[in-house]
């Protein structure tokens, strides 16, 4: 009998240039990823690495990569990506340094999100599950934030960051870019 193995995502925060391998503890954990992880099917191993506090592992043995990217980490967001890429492993980008370039982006992605993921990320999933990953997500609405679920905490690496309870008030708004 076979035994089926999961699917792996690995999500991660690239840190900015200056601060790689230098910090050790971070001010506050990724919520947006661990949001991203809580709406990831059940069947799909997910683990997170957030490299303010931990290494990445480019030796992991991973079905997708998921990077978040600030403008002041898209070139390590970037290099991140490209190491994986070259290994044969899918990456998808967010975030909104993405969201605002995603042209540039797009050089260095599978696929990318714009703008909020909650809308769009069980597509990907879907879309990745059957090989047919598409270039460019983007929820042309705004979605509902009512009936989200809880955030992934538990793969915030313990004691790693000063504030570990943390919550979202607001969100902001991507505009359309013409992809």
């Amino acid at each position: 009998m076979e035994i089926a193995t999961l699917m792996k995502l690995e999500l991660i925060v690239p840190t900015a240039q200056t601060n790689r391998g230098k910090q050790k503890k971070a001010l506050i954990p990724p919520l947006g990823l661990a949001m991203v992880a809580a709406l990831t099917p059940p069947d799909i191993e997910v683990s997170l690495t957030d490299e303010n506090v931990t290494a990445i592992d480019f030796q992991k043995q991973i079905d997708l990569v998921g990077i978040t990217a600030l403008t002041v980490t898209a070139q390590r967001a970037y290099q991140i990506a490209d190491t994986f890429r070259a290994k044969g492993v899918q990456v998808v980008l967010g975030g909104i340094h993405p969201s605002v370039l995603p042209e540039e982006a797009r050089q260095h992605a599978d696929a990318i999100v714009i703008g909020e993921a909650e809308g769009v990320w069980p597509k990907v999933i879907e879309d990745f599950k059957a090989n047919k990953l598409q270039g460019v997500y983007q929820e042309r609405e705004r979605s509902s934030l009512i009936g989200l679920p809880i955030p992934r905490r538990d793969l915030f690496a313990e004691g790693a960051y000063n504030i570990r309870n943390t919550l979202s008030t607001t969100r902001g708004e991507v505009l359309s870019i013409g992809v």
